[in-house]
């Protein structure tokens, strides 16, 4: 459909939603960076340490609960010369099982240290370039205990067992899957590798031969993720070395680059997460930070993290104790952090020992390192729970606290402005086409937000129509915009917009992959980093939309129409409007929960809307919304697939059906059935 003259002449509308988030990223980071500047004591840090650690497990959703008998499994030991191997399988959790390696050193008397070695991003993390790193801790005294994190190694969770492969793609791609359906559960992914990670130090603090004050961590990409997710939640740890990790978030979102799901804390913008605070809250504990000098994490805020964190060590009176290396190569674990990390930890850890260097080392077939049978968790222990079971669980124990919810407690939830700015609307041109005026305008829905409108109208109106769709209005067919045309003919005012992100202020496109990683992943990514998400926001938006129909057209019923997931953001605005008579959903998919219930559903990073299931579902918010009458139409299950009346009934029907005093749900249809259907229905 024409959408007449271009907003773009009005400002850079097409990096808009960028701008917006560097915007609101840079007044939070200020205000960290300023509370940590003004740190001058040891009390004072004491207190932030506290509310670091509370904000991450908040972020995360808490800790799960975790198990006391671990239960290990112990493999063959395998002597290789100064050190040995020995696969082990325990227990993080009742049904929640890990998959490691221990690396022991052979010879010599007395407790050892030990050291915790979560595995990066690789397909086969034990079974590849991590092996050298394990044998040479372990020749220089560390019994070295590597473990898989949910998603790789035995740990897969998208697992096909017919194709034997990973149905969401391997490592990244299986924790963003699993991940954004953690999001609508209530909590992040991030929470599983935690749990991994404290139980391998509940294992390795165990053995006989460890000392368990005497516990170190260290890993290299995801490994320095956890490492430094670890060094934040476990008090127990001795020392650390996080690599190729450790940036400074301000500089990471200039390039800008993606982030693992576990990586992106729900809300860390808006509470003050930042790279350096995971070494401000391990302080006066010895750390390191394993930088290079090539990598995709920028060594520029590497080292600011490093002066910051820096400071926070000297008001300990413990410079000594924090290190930076940094090496000249590309993100990778190279050599030379192997190399100073056993030697910065020997000084507190073993300081009569010097490095000895491994020699000879021939990694061993991925076999020698499996602990089950199949080589997968998921095929081998009938009743495991893997993170989409876990999340089951909670989602089956979430259902009875749901309930509509007041405006005011959604509004908290989905992180939204509690007083609006002007709307500033301004009409940008006005024509006569085929008996309907025709007007385009924009409006400012928030400070640096801004949303065109379209309104369609004949002689005389009685009652307004908003409309919204996925694509845009650009990309509206021509069967639907000749029945918008129509019904603005016969006495409605007919308005279409495009909330944030949608159409004219769509993203420019970045592409990676064959995606606009911008538009499709960095931006929602990080607005749920600043504690909302692109849906939310867009429901804002439609609801500030009909704030401003009504003030143009006055007391009249008005109702809203939305194709496609849209439909969710739609159904949100009825809340925070309030009234808004008739909603129209076509293409709605019906169910939240199934989102997560179905282990295949991709949720789209702009609807992965965080711990909305902890409250609602979609019927309860359409309860909530106080619409007289709802037309569902040609809706569509969590799979893309069109429902039939029969799935309706067998599936959804139960729990929409006290949703609003008039529903009407229509399944499939042809063009011409589509047409009379929503003719009928808008003009009743």
């Amino acid at each position: 459909m024409n959408t007449y003259y271009p907003i773009r002449y009005f400002g850079d509308v097409s990096n808009m939603m960028r701008a917006y988030v560097m915007e609101r990223a840079r007044e939070c980071v200020t205000r960290l960076n300023e509370e940590k500047a003004s740190l001058s004591t040891v009390e004072q840090v004491q207190q932030y340490q506290a509310k670091m650690k509370q904000a991450f497990l908040g972020a995360i959703g808490g800790l799960p609960r975790r198990c006391e008998d671990l239960q290990p499994a112990w493999g063959e030991l395998r002597e290789r010369g100064d050190y040995s191997v020995q696969n082990v399988l325990f227990k993080a959790a009742p049904e929640v099982y890990v998959t490691a390696t221990v690396w022991r050193p052979v010879g010599g008397d007395g407790l050892r240290p030990g050291l915790l070695f979560p595995c990066g991003h690789d397909e086969h993390p034990r079974e590849e370039g991590y092996q050298e790193v394990c044998a040479e801790f372990a020749v220089n005294g560390y019994v070295t205990l590597a473990f898989d994190p949910p998603g790789q190694g035995e740990q897969k969770l998208c697992w096909d067992p017919v194709l034997e492969t990973s149905f969401a793609g391997s490592g990244s791609a299986e924790h963003q899957h699993c991940g954004l359906q953690c999001e609508l559960v209530g909590h992040n992914i991030a929470r599983y590798f935690v749990q991994h990670g404290m139980a391998a130090f509940d294992l390795l603090a165990s053995m006989p031969e460890v000392e368990a004050t005497r516990i170190a961590v260290t890993g290299s990409s995801g490994g320095g993720t956890q490492s430094s997710f670890l060094m934040l939640a476990d008090d127990r740890l001795a020392a650390g070395m996080p690599c190729v990790f450790t940036t400074d978030r301000w500089t990471y979102m200039q390039r800008p680059h993606w982030h693992d799901e576990e990586q992106n804390l729900t809300g860390a913008l808006a509470q003050g997460i930042d790279y350096d605070d995971f070494y401000i809250a391990f302080a006066p504990r010895p750390a390191v930070i394993g930088a290079a000098t090539w990598d995709f994490f920028p060594i520029e805020g590497t080292r600011l993290s490093y002066e910051r964190a820096k400071q926070v060590y000297s008001l300990f009176g413990a410079e000594d104790r924090l290190k930076l290396v940094e090496v000249e190569c590309p993100h990778s674990h190279h050599p030379m952090f192997r190399k100073f990390g056993v030697e910065f930890f020997n000084r507190f850890l073993q300081p009569e020992a010097e490095f000895r260097e491994l020699r000879d080392f021939r990694p061993k077939p991925g076999e020698s390192l499996r602990n089950t049978s199949t080589g997968q968790i998921c095929t081998s222990i009938p009743n495991a729970k893997l993170v989409f079971e876990l999340n089951l669980d909670e989602v089956a124990e979430s259902r009875s606290r749901r309930r509509p919810p007041t405006r005011e407690e959604l509004v908290a939830l989905l992180g939204l402005p509690r007083r609006p700015c002007p709307l500033n609307a301004r009409v940008l041109e006005t024509r006569e086409e085929q008996g309907l005026t025709i007007e385009k305008s924009f409006m400012r829905t928030e400070p640096g937000i801004v949303v065109p409108v379209l309104r369609l109208e004949g002689n005389k109106s009685s009652a307004a129509l908003l409309y919204c769709c996925d694509d845009g209005m650009e990309r509206i067919d021509s069967q639907e915009e000749k029945l918008l045309r129509h019904h603005a003919g016969k006495g409605t005012a007919v308005y279409l917009a495009d909330p944030r992100g949608i159409g004219e202020t769509e993203q420019l496109s970045q592409s990676e992959g064959g995606r606009n990683m911008l538009r499709d992943i960095w931006i929602p990514q990080h607005l749920r980093m600043l504690g909302t998400s692109l849906a939310a926001q867009r429901a804002y938006d439609l609801a500030r939309v009909l704030e401003y129909v009504r003030g143009q057209q006055g007391d009249v019923p008005i109702a809203l129409m939305a194709r496609g997931m849209i439909a969710w953001s739609a159904v949100i605005a009825t809340v925070l409007d309030g009234n808004v008579k008739s909603l129209c959903l076509r293409e709605l998919r019906p169910s939240i929960e199934e989102f997560t219930t179905e282990r295949t559903a991709v949720i789209p990073q702009a609807y992965a809307i965080p711990g909305i299931l902890q409250f609602a579902d979609l019927p309860d918010l359409v309860k909530a919304g106080k619409v007289k009458s709802a037309l569902i139409l040609e809706p569509f299950d969590s799979l893309n697939r069109p429902l039939t009346e029969e799935q309706w009934h067998g599936t959804y029907a139960a729990s929409w059906s006290e949703t609003t005093a008039q529903l009407s749900v229509v399944c499939r249809v042809d063009g011409l059935q589509r047409h009379a259907v929503l003719e009928d229905y808008l003009c009743g």
